[in-house]
């Protein structure tokens, strides 16, 4: 059974404290909402270590995708982020490569960019 962790619902320490409920409720792993900063990454997998987590990744392409993930789910993104494909691209990777050296996994979720676009140079 896997939960979700969602990075930007509320604070830092209470999205991590609600992961620790659930993994005492007996949870297998996580599944992330889509993350736009390897840092960010970085500090959760921190918290998580021994934990089976999936890392989403979502293409932002264009101010009106930018738009609904800063208002719908609360995101801020990096400073030098850009609503491109290839900013997406350079991310991602960087994301890949972070989990390979950690033994951890990810998972693509394009919406409404092609798959084979996006995914070109990232795997």
């Amino acid at each position: 059974v896997y939960a979700a962790i969602d990075p930007y619902r509320d604070s830092f320490s209470k999205e991590i404290a609600y992961c620790r409920d659930k993994l005492s409720a007996g949870v297998d792993g996580f599944f992330t909402q889509p993350l736009f900063d390897l840092r960010l990454l970085e500090i959760y997998a921190e918290q998580l270590t021994d934990t089976e987590v999936f890392w989403g990744l979502c293409p932002v392409v264009g101010e009106r995708s930018q738009n609904y993930w800063t208002k719908r789910n609360a995101v801020v993104f990096p400073k030098g982020f850009r609503a491109d494909l290839q900013w997406n691209r350079d991310f991602s990777s960087s994301v890949v490569e972070y989990v390979r050296k950690h033994s951890g996994h990810v998972y693509f979720m394009p919406i409404k960019v092609p798959v084979v676009d996006y995914l070109d140079g990232i795997i």
